[in-house]
């Protein structure tokens, strides 16, 4: 699962989190509450769950957040996870 979150927030936006177990719902709660992660753009952390692995990908600050730059950071993590 892809989470995007933008810079400066430390919660995951109402629903996103939805479909995944307590546990994981938690893991990335934890990871935001505790500034592990702070939503610059191009950070990334990797959250191993069972059942699936969480990427939180930084996105930036919200109000410069634009088709071009969600395509390149889409296409910067696909690329980076196609090589492991």
């Amino acid at each position: 699962m892809v989470l995007p979150l933008f810079e400066g927030v430390d919660k995951a936006p109402n629903n996103s989190l939805s479909g995944l177990s307590r546990s994981q719902r938690s893991l990335v709660k934890d990871a935001l509450s505790s500034g592990s992660f702070d939503g610059k753009k191009g950070k990334r952390m990797t959250l191993w769950t069972p059942g699936c692995n969480i990427v939180l990908v930084g996105m930036g600050e919200k109000d410069s957040l634009g088709h071009k730059r969600a395509r390149n950071t889409g296409a910067r993590l696909i690329a980076s996870m196609s090589k492991k």
